[in-house]
Parts: C-alpha cells; structure tokens; sequence
C-alpha cells in the first residue's frame, strides 16, 4: 500500500505472534517501523526482519515509560498489539493483566493524541462479546464472560472515550480466533500439527468446542485496511471467518493435510471459560468499512502452515507441551 510507504509507525507488542507477522508486512510496504518488546520477549519471530527494525523496550505496567517512547518516535500510525497472554487466575497475574491491558492502553492513547498520531489501530477481542446463538455485530452489547475479555472491553471504552473527547481517530478490530505462522505452541493448531507429524497423542477439550478462526495473515490485512481508512472517531470492525468449527473438526483437516490420523484423548484438556460460549463473527461490517474479507478458507490456511512448520519445527522444540484446548 502506497499510503504506508515511508510512514513513520509504532506497533505494541511487536514481538508476538500478530505483532511480529504485522512487522513482516510493514517493513514489506517499506514502513519505517519502531516495535516495542519487553525485556524478557523471545525474538525469534523477528529473526528475518529485525535488521530493519527499530526496537523500544517498554514495561506497559509503568506508564511513565510509553511517554518519552512517542515522543521520540513520532509515529504517524500506531498499532497497539501489547497486552498479556493467557486468562489469568491468580491474583498476581490479573493485576499485571491490568496494569499492561488498562493503564498501557490509557498510556498509549494519552500520547498518541498529545504527539498527533493520525490513527491508532487498537487490537481488540471477540471474548468482549457475550454468547450468542447468531453471529456477533459490533452494535451487540460488551458483556466479557472472561477476565481477559473484560480487560479488553475496558481498553475498548477508553478508546471510545479518546476518540470522543480528543478527537483521536481509532479502529478497533475485534480478532477472533487467529491462527498461523508464529502461533504458540500451546494453542490448537500448532499442537494438532505437531501430534500428527511426531505420531504424539493430542490432550483435547470435550468435544463439540467451536472457534471462529481466521488466519493471521488475514488478520495482518485488516491491520494495513484500517491504517488506511478515512473515518473519524472511533470504528470498531469484527475480524473474523464466520464460521465455527469444532476442535476435533479442525484436527480432521490436519489428519488430511498431513496424511497420518492423530490420537486424540478428549477430556484430558480442561474446558475454560473461553470454551464454553457461541461466538461467531458477523464480518458484514468488515466487508462494507474495511473492504475486507477472509482470504483463507480454514482447510486452505492449514494447507499454507504445514509446510512452513515442517521448516520451523525448531520454533516449537523447547516451547512447552502441546495442549488442545485453544
């Protein structure tokens, strides 16, 4: 995209999995790109594309440090992708969800709209949503069944609330169940794969547990759209496939591509709270803001990462045990 050529952009976060694919295609339309990282960031998602990368390290839980970050870097885009992983049950770890998720987003939003960033694209969550037994609209109300989902809604109305009161032009795209090159090892797919190709039994949900998942990929290109978009205010656009699958659906297609069937052990994964909701995204919004529509079917995103895992399966020798929960 020409428009992003040249363009001075921060990214949050950039060393996970949708930041570090987003960096990849930022630096591919010749962006100048800053990213943030955290002390403790693994960088080998980076490893291809780092030499023309900018890194900050930023601890989002200390607010003072994204002040003096924006007001060097200058940026004219940001993509605020930093938040902590995981739903957390321990005290501990909910306050540090809090501290990164709510007061690094009211950081980055207090900056952004003092230094005059010309749009910030928050990253959001489709665990916002409440469960419903029809695609979720961005008109349905934010009622989070999840710790995570509930810190995300609160980044949402902050983003609202700059946007109204600063005049900060804000996209929120609301991601549903991302997938792809990068993925940790923990999550589905990666660990459906990794079964599959080491002849390893999978723990899994109970089965009949449904996600919406979308390619990162795709996801990435919904990014670039809504750095682009003329709107004002605060537009928020779900991004998704449409469609939910079972987990022990999406190890069928794996079984396929890879060729050898996979011994799942249903139950042995425990169910979250995460799995136990209908959430599927209504994309009508996406297609008329954005122009956007999921490139991936599910089976022909699988087919595109099975051979880059088969190159990468050092990525995924010492990242923890393969879980199948997702």
């Amino acid at each position: 995209m020409k428009e992003l050529r040249d363009a001075r952009v921060l990214v949050t976060g950039a060393s996970g999995f949708l930041g570090a694919n987003l960096v990849r295609a930022l630096l591919a339309q010749g962006a100048s790109v800053t990213g943030t990282i955290r002390p403790s960031s693994d960088l080998r998602r980076l490893d291809s594309g780092q030499t023309r990368l900018n890194f900050e390290v930023v601890d989002f839980a200390n607010p003072e440090t994204v002040h003096p970050l924006l007001d060097r870097v200058r940026p004219e885009l940001v993509f605020h992708l930093a938040f902590a992983s995981g739903h957390p049950e321990e005290v501990g770890a909910r306050s540090e969800m809090l501290r990164t998720g709510v007061l690094g987003t009211a950081a980055v939003l207090e900056s952004a709209a003092r230094v005059g960033v010309s749009r910030l694209i928050q990253v959001g969550s489709f665990l916002e949503y409440g469960s419903k037994d029809r695609p979720l609209r961005e008109g349905d109300p934010i009622q989070p069944g999840t710790f995570r989902g509930a810190v995300k809604a609160a980044c949402t109305l902050l983003c609202r609330q700059y946007a109204l009161a600063h005049g900060l032009p804000i996209v929120i795209l609301r991601v549903f169940t991302a997938y792809g090159p990068w993925e940790a090892r923990s999550r589905l797919i990666p660990s459906a794969f990794l079964a599959a190709v080491r002849d390893e039994a999978l723990p899994l949900t109970p089965l009949g547990v449904r996600h919406d998942f979308v390619h990162v990929l795709d996801v990435v290109e919904a990014c670039l759209r809504a750095a682009t978009l003329d709107s004002k205010g605060c537009t928020e656009v779900n991004i998704g496939s449409g469609r939910a699958w079972t987990n022990e659906a999406v190890v069928g297609l794996v079984e396929d591509i890879v060729g050898r069937k996979v011994r799942i052990l249903p139950n042995a994964y425990p169910l979250r709270p995460v799995d136990l909701d209908r959430r599927v995204a209504d994309t009508g919004q996406a297609r008329k803001v954005l122009a956007w529509r999921p490139r991936f079917s599910l089976r022909r995103g699988l087919e595109q990462m099975y051979p880059w895992l088969k190159e990468n399966l050092e990525y995924y020798a010492h990242a923890g045990a393969a879980s199948g929960g997702n």
